[in-house]
């Protein structure tokens, strides 16, 4: 982890996970950059003079032989490969900002004390070794009640995306019933009226195309609820039926439709977007990113003598905690319960707590607790590489569906540059088949996103007793401030608890609370000794200053015995002024000789 600063504030800097993802990415831009010029091409070389072609009217549907519709696809192309190719540029580093990944639980604010509510789920964790949440609310049918019952410790942002992807395969094979419905069970009554075919197939086309526009411009858009996936298929249902009934009233379209040959643009729209939604939900469940075993996590405990105010202790911890904070990024605190005094006892017990969390940080993960830690349940390895199968899958699809869209609408284009009364058919499902890449692109990118991190968690329990001041006389009574209690702790028993924790998210989809899931829990017990070590240097620095006291007292003792000198001083003598006239003595301060008045001046 590098920490970077930007135009946009600073940053943590992590490898990219989307390596695979921008390898297919860059060929897919490439493809569709080349297929682009392919379509230019064979406008520019391929058919009769340009000059003779019709024009493009806005209101109506293009003429046989147009060339605007495909210069249209070929801009459509390659804009698409230019996307894709910025994407790559901006995945070659994954860039966080302070607060992502998100903590395990809520945070407690560093200006004040409290404990999070998932504090207690945290602590069980690191005092017995067993992770996992409480079991999410089972929903209906005994398929997604098992589905439910398994992914219900995985991350919200899977459990979101696997929610999504059942929602949009629900709605998927919902209309492609009602294609089958058309198809079959109309067929007779449809085949003799085509108008009502042609619109029914437009409908379709329309609500499918809806569907996989959606995802792709908002990856993070809430799943449809079943009973609103229930509600979009009967309506779908019933205005197919107003369709075909009142078809025969709109001829002039029906017949332009009819050349399009939507019913296999549908097909193949709806038969790729079930593929690829089914791909997404393997992918999810293959590897849930599930709590593994962990081993009991054991604590240092210390019970000692501190002459020390609670206060004090906390700063002092506070303190050692800001020492520790790894890059200078500050800690994820979950509680901070300091000692509390009781006014009305002389005495009494005390308890504090201090759960703090390192900034994840993906150089810990070869941090040697968590390098030694057991690798997961058997079948891990076998299950990421069936999720990594699945990716490469769907990433491949996503390609090879770009590339038939890009080469059918090319046959198309030097099929109306010879025949300007050629079908439309192979266009429609070119562009269906883009339209499918760039869902299989958006399917698999959020799971492309997963970033392991270590991080360690701090668990401090203080447990105590402490003696008010004035108990103590007032000759021991120091200065306090404000906001301390007059309170002296006597002693205190330390249990620390020090684990490093591997854990998981995924970059491309939320950071809210839950997001981040933790995969294994290892205790240090070589950093929960460091702690002892703190505390006993405290009781020393605390004790050095009485022992100098101590050690001093005989010589103050001494010096308060010796017999003080009392006998008088001699003043000091000053010289004797004489009259430079008459020689008479005079006064020191004189300035006249009292005897013949001469001037004799001042020293």
């Amino acid at each position: 982890m590098a920490y970077r600063w930007s135009l946009d504030g600073p940053g943590f800097e992590f490898p990219t996970p989307y390596s695979t993802e921008n390898r297919f990415l860059r060929w897919r831009g490439r493809a569709l950059l080349a297929l682009a010029v392919l379509v230019v091409l064979v406008l520019a070389l391929a058919g009769e003079n340009p000059a003779d072609r019709p024009v493009l009217a806005l209101e109506n549907l293009p003429d046989p032989g147009s060339v605007w519709p495909h210069v249209g696809v070929a801009l459509l192309l390659a804009a698409l490969g230019g996307l894709d190719l910025l994407r790559v540029s901006r995945q070659q580093a994954l860039l966080l900002v302070p607060g992502q990944p998100a903590s395990l639980v809520v945070q407690v604010r560093r200006e004040g004390s409290g404990s999070s509510p998932g504090a207690p789920w945290l602590m069980r964790a690191l005092g017995g070794g067993k992770l996992g949440g409480e079991a999410a609310a089972t929903p209906p049918g005994p398929w997604a009640r098992r589905l439910a019952a398994r992914m219900a410790q995985a991350p919200t942002s899977v459990q979101r995306y696997l929610q999504l992807r059942l929602s949009q395969r629900a709605l998927v094979a919902g209309l492609s019933l009602l294609l089958a419905a058309a198809s079959a069970g109309l067929g007779p009554w449809l085949l003799n009226r085509p108008a009502a075919w042609a619109l029914i197939a437009l409908l379709l086309a329309l609500l499918g195309t809806a569907v996989v526009v959606r995802q792709v411009l908002e990856p993070e858009t809430p799943p449809i609820a079943p009973g609103g996936v229930a509600l979009l298929l009967g309506a779908a249902l019933l205005v197919a039926l107003l369709l075909a009934a009142y078809a025969d009233r709109l001829p002039l379209l029906a017949d332009k439709l009819q050349r399009l040959g939507l019913p296999l643009a549908v097909a193949v729209l709806l038969a790729g977007g079930l593929l690829l939604e089914w791909l997404g939900v393997w992918a999810a469940c293959a590897n849930p990113d599930l709590p593994q075993p962990t081993a009991h996590t054991a604590a240092d405990e210390l019970s000692l003598g501190l002459d020390i105010s609670p206060p004090q202790l906390m700063r002092e911890i506070d303190l050692e905690l800001h020492r520790r904070w790894p890059d200078g990024v500050p800690n994820r605190r979950y509680a901070w319960l300091p000692p509390q005094v009781d006014p009305a006892l002389v005495e009494g017990p005390f308890n504090a707590t201090v759960l703090e969390e390192s900034q994840p940080r993906f150089a810990d993960l070869a941090a040697a607790p968590l390098a030694t830690a057991a690798a997961g349940p058997a079948g891990g390895a076998a299950a990421a590489a069936s999720r990594r199968r699945a990716l490469l899958l769907l990433n491949t699809l996503a390609l090879l569906f770009s590339v038939a869209g890009g080469l059918l609408w090319a046959r198309v284009a030097y099929a109306h540059m010879h025949d300007g009364s050629a079908p439309w058919t192979m266009g429609t499902a070119g562009l269906a088949c883009l339209l499918l890449g760039a869902q299989a692109v958006r399917v698999a990118h959020v799971l492309w996103s997963r970033v392991e991190v270590g991080s360690t968690v701090t668990w401090l329990d203080f447990q105590g007793r402490y003696a008010r001041l004035d108990s103590l006389g007032a000759g021991a009574e120091p200065t306090w401030a404000r906001n301390e209690a007059p309170a002296r702790i006597e002693s205190v028993t330390l249990r620390a608890c020090v684990a490093q924790i591997r854990s998981v998210f995924y970059a491309a989809a939320g950071d809210d609370i839950g997001s981040r899931t933790v995969l294994r829990l290892a205790g240090d017990t070589a950093a929960a000794g460091g702690w002892m070590r703190i505390l006993e240097g405290l009781v020393r620095s605390t004790e050095a200053p009485a022992r100098a006291a101590v050690a001093a007292l005989p010589e103050v003792l001494a010096r308060d015995r010796r017999v003080p000198d009392i006998r008088p001083v001699p003043p000091p003598r000053r010289p004797v002024r004489f009259c430079p006239e008459c020689g008479t003595p005079v006064l020191q301060a004189a300035r006249f000789c009292q005897h013949c008045g001469s001037v004799v001046g001042t020293d």
